[in-house]
């Protein structure tokens, strides 16, 4: 049966006469400016643009509320997009009863586009708190009147972005107007009965026909309704009217909506000091993993003698109380060598807007590939898979054990109940540390705090009101701990929790004081080991740098993280150990020797290194760097050929510029890499000519040095060669101490021609190291007028130019050439990527791992 049976207006007031109750009734009497937090206000999600505000003058009209005082509260029209969304419960609480009557003065100054600017949400117990979102089932609209933009239609909606209903008349803009809306529940679904009325009295009841009515659409929450909401534009909703309200009332009866009330003028507020930040966050669910009580919820399928809550179990790796000092353990997966597909799963999580999950992790990156952790999201029987371990680890390179934070948003999921899971799939791989699992979204409630990692920024937000007009602030532990800003901007470098005080004045004198203990919460990031190339090494495509004997050469520790200790290791050099941030060694041994730095801090350890720098012998040099090499290419201009090689733009010659060397050198050949040597039948013989030259004073080729041509049949197609170069070899070596340039040039571009040299493209702001000879035009696309060197500025790139470099002082100090052992041919050879990953031999340009018995060794291959 019906909840509410339908009956006349008068039956009704009768009927609920005893229990009838004013559930809202709200003036506005607040201070002008945001309504934010005045009177119980709230947001009704993170956003915070476009506020809804406080206007000074109210709207009266004659026989409803005449006791109205203080102000009203103004919608701002604006573009289609965020905007501020509040809203305010029922301070008697949920209104209950099967009917409930709604009413408020309309002031449309804009239209808009059809959209809703206020209405009333139902009672969910998940999203009673600021910046949760409701959803208003009681909403009204203001609809374009397309035959005069000086007039429009009232619109209602049970809970669609659209009005369901449209007044027939029409309302003058700029004018003040009563809406009254009657909801009626009605057993069922998608069928309670939503009307609307424009001026009426209070004499007159129910008894005159509705402007509009409806029964589309969803129906109020079951528990009833809870609060009134003011809507600004959202970029899922039409741009909303430029509105003032004021006078808005929720009664069980259409009497109690007319009914005087005695309102005492408003209270003079206090001014006090308030404040935010953007970066303030709210968490909806953590699991520090501490204790059993921590997983309550979680449930695990799977090898589940292999997952336990322990401290540290993975070897070298600090515990996690260096990140977060009131952990007590984490959870723990351990890897074996059988088959698993493990799924450890969270309890339900709704999702609000704005949300995002965030955990750490530790582990080993070697051989993710046989077995490695994954976190997914499970929504309405979808899987989605926000983090792969396997693959991070070989995006970003990683070759160390210590503990990552990892961070991602779940816009596609705001709305939505939800279950994350960890699954560990494989067999073999590596162990994992898991800790500090949160879903949070943005906040300004008072209870809000701020969690960033060292580096970060805060951007602190004043909200003392429009009296104040001096502003002093102190954050301690800051890299900055003062500012009178009224909205600074302060970056914190240490880890630590941080107290942040405001002290706001108005322009009388008044102040006032706030301190947010531990307001701030800066959570350890253990360091990331970076070593700084010495600037005048030389890359190599043999080797990572090619450095001379006797010779100072500087390098420099880039880590992050703020390390307190490092360790670095010089193999071949005069300091084989340093402490030092920057050190400076000489290589005295001729050889191949890696490069290793290890940093340290509470928060952890981290190591790298570089592979294969070549000290004191013949090598081949070029300007890019081991981590480019895999991303060399040809650079196409489309219809007019290559750039490095066959072109129809009067490009005749091309200049790879080479830096100074750090000590004497002599150069006897060079190699040059081609992507493409496809050559017509008349072209073969052509000549290619290869040349070093001087810098001149205006920083272009100048002196020639030396000469080598090949004919261009000769050319080798290195994309056909596995890697193979071209080798220019030049008579007699040349004596080098001084920056010098390689050219090459005489590349045919006859139909069928197509030769271009391997190039790396580097992002805008790199370095370019490359130079091209051109003729002038003299008529459109017609390249034959003087030519001039230029270089090129509107790309960063270099070429697979390597000139043979032979340092004088190649020998150590004992004056024996280094040899290098070979292990014996017999032994079984395994090459792995520096992930970990088996492959047969090397297919592409990178570093390997090279095992053979019981040694290891590193390979650049090309």
């Amino acid at each position: 049966m019906k909840r509410f049976l339908t009956v006349a207006a008068g039956a009704l007031m009768v009927a609920a006469a005893g229990n009838a109750k004013v559930h809202f009734n709200e003036q506005f009497a607040y201070p002008e400016g945001p309504l934010y937090k005045q009177g119980e206000w709230l947001r009704n999600d993170s956003e915070t643009s476009v506020p809804v505000t406080v206007t000074p003058a109210s709207l009266t009209r004659e026989g409803y509320q005449a006791a109205t005082l203080g102000g009203a509260a103004h919608i701002t029209q604006q573009g289609v997009g965020p905007a501020e969304t509040l809203k305010r419960y029922f301070p008697s609480g949920v209104a209950t009863g099967d009917v409930f009557y709604f009413s408020t003065l309309v002031k449309v100054e804009k239209v808009g586009d059809n959209a809703h600017f206020i209405g009333v949400f139902g009672y969910s117990s998940t999203y009673v708190a600021d910046t949760k979102k409701n959803n208003a089932y009681l909403r009204l609209y203001a609809v374009k009147n397309e035959a005069n933009p000086a007039k429009f239609h009232f619109g209602i909606a049970k809970g669609n972005i659209n009005p369901d209903a449209v007044t027939e008349a029409t309302y003058n803009v700029g004018e003040t107007y009563l809406a009254v809306c009657r909801y009626e529940k009605v057993e069922g679904t998608k069928n309670d009965v939503l009307s609307l009325w424009i001026n009426p009295t209070a004499v007159e009841a129910e008894a005159g026909i509705p402007a509009a009515t409806t029964t589309a659409g969803s129906d109020m929450l079951g528990t009833g309704a809870a609060g009134v909401a003011l809507f600004g534009s959202s970029s899922s909703q039409k741009m909303a009217p430029d509105v003032t309200v004021d006078a808005v009332r929720v009664a069980d009866t259409w009497a109690e909506l007319f009914a005087a009330e005695e309102t005492a003028a408003p209270p003079v507020a206090e001014f006090a000091a308030s404040f935010s930040a953007a970066q303030c966050e709210q968490t909806i669910y953590r699991c520090g993993f501490d204790s059993t009580d921590d997983i309550q919820g979680w449930t695990l399928t799977g090898a589940t003698s292999n997952w336990m809550l322990a401290q540290t179990a993975i070897p070298k790796v600090l515990d996690f109380k260096t990140i977060n000092p009131d952990s007590k353990k984490s959870l723990f997966c351990r890897y074996t060598t059988t088959d698993r597909n493990d799924l450890f799963t969270s309890p339900a999580v709704e999702i609000p807007a704005g949300a995002k999950v965030d955990f750490w992790s530790a582990f080993s990156p070697i051989f993710l590939i046989h077995g490695k952790m994954t976190l997914e999201v499970h929504c309405n029987g979808e899987v989605t898979t926000l983090w792969n371990s396997f693959m991070w680890a070989q995006t970003n390179g990683i070759d160390d054990t210590r503990w990552n934070h990892f961070e991602y948003p779940l816009t596609q999921f705001e709305g939505k109940t939800v279950n994350f899971a960890f699954r560990y799939k494989g067999n073999g791989g590596e162990d994992f540390l898991i800790d500090d699992f949160r879903v949070s979204c943005a906040a300004t409630s008072d209870d809000a705090k701020v969690n960033i990692v060292p580096g970060a920024q805060v951007n602190f937000l004043d909200l003392s009101g429009k009296e104040a007009v001096k502003w002093a602030w102190q954050f301690p532990g800051a890299d900055t701990e003062t500012s009178t800003e009224q909205n600074p901007t302060v970056t914190y470098s240490n880890p630590g929790v941080y107290d942040v005080t405001l002290t706001a004045e108005t322009a009388s004198g008044k102040s006032s004081t706030l301190t947010r203990t531990a307001f701030v919460t800066v959570k350890a990031l253990p360091p990331t080991a970076i070593i700084g190339i010495p600037n005048n090494a030389y890359f190599s495509p043999e080797a990572s740098l090619v450095v001379p004997l006797e010779t100072p050469v500087e390098f420099a520790d880039l880590s992050t993280g703020n390390p307190t200790d490092r360790t670095w290791l010089f193999p071949g050099t005069d300091t084989p150990t340093s402490n030092e941030v920057n050190p400076s060694v000489k290589y005295i041994t001729p050889g191949v020797y890696d490069v290793d730095l290890t940093v340290e801090s509470p928060a952890g350890t981290s190591s790298t290194y570089i592979y294969m720098v070549k000290a004191g012998q013949p090598s081949r040099i070029w300007n890019i760097a081991p981590w480019e090499n895999g991303s060399l290419a040809s650079l196409p201009l489309g219809f007019f050929g290559h750039y490095g090689g066959t072109n129809w733009l009067g490009m005749a010659e091309f200049a790879e510029e080479m830096a100074q060397p750090m000590a004497p050198m002599s150069v006897s050949a060079v190699d040059v890499w081609f992507a493409a040597a496809t050559l017509s039948e008349a072209s073969k013989s052509a000549p290619i000519t290869v040349t070093l030259r001087s810098k001149g004073t205006d920083g272009m080729p100048a002196s020639l040095l030396a000469t080598a041509t090949l004919a261009a049949s000769e050319l080798v197609d290195a994309s056909e060669s596995y890697n193979a170069p071209t080798t220019f070899t030049f008579p007699t070596p040349v004596a080098i101490n001084e920056p010098f340039f390689v050219t090459i040039g005489g590349f045919p571009n006859q139909e069928g021609d197509e030769v271009a040299m391997y190039t790396i493209r580097r992002e805008e702001g790199g370095e370019s190291t490359v130079y091209h000879y051109a003729h002038d035009e003299e008529n459109p696309y017609e390249f034959t007028g003087p030519a001039h060197w230029y270089k090129n500025s509107d790309e960063a790139v270099s070429f697979a130019i390597a000139p043979h470099i032979t340092f004088t002082n190649t020998t150590g100090p004992d004056g024996i050439t280094a040899t290098t052992a070979t292990p014996s041919p017999t032994t079984p050879v395994e090459w792995y990527t520096l992930q970990g990953v088996r492959v047969a031999a090397p297919t592409a340009p990178g570093l390997y791992l090279r095992r053979q018995g019981t040694a290891t060794t590193k390979h650049l291959t090309r």
